[in-house]
């Protein structure tokens, strides 16, 4: 569809539903609290995501996680060309945004 190839749209649902489960199938991954995508170009969009962590990791272990979260991005989504992850502590489930039973829909 047209529609899909306009640069500064959305990636499609499905494209987005595809990165919400490769995100949260990290265990460390508690929820996400923000997921944002953006066409950039034919073949290329940019994904930003605000993810909540369990307790407990320190520096090196989230810079790790977040890398590795990023290249599951890109296998799932090759037009995921420019990832910007931002790790946040866990909240309360009441509190995040997006939760594990519901990032789906």
């Amino acid at each position: 569809n047209s529609r899909d190839l306009l640069l500064g749209a959305a990636l499609p649902r499905e494209e987005r539903r595809r990165i919400r489960e490769v995100i949260l199938s990290f265990p460390e991954v508690t929820s996400i609290y923000r997921l944002l995508t953006m066409r950039i170009g034919t073949k290329s969009a940019l994904v930003t995501a605000e993810i909540h962590l369990i307790d407990g990791l320190n520096t090196d272990q989230i810079e790790q996680l977040l890398g590795r979260i990023e290249q599951a991005i890109r296998q799932q989504v090759s037009e995921a060309t420019q990832i910007f992850l931002e790790a946040h502590p866990s909240e309360q489930p009441s509190e995040a945004g997006i939760e594990r039973a519901g990032a789906l829909g």
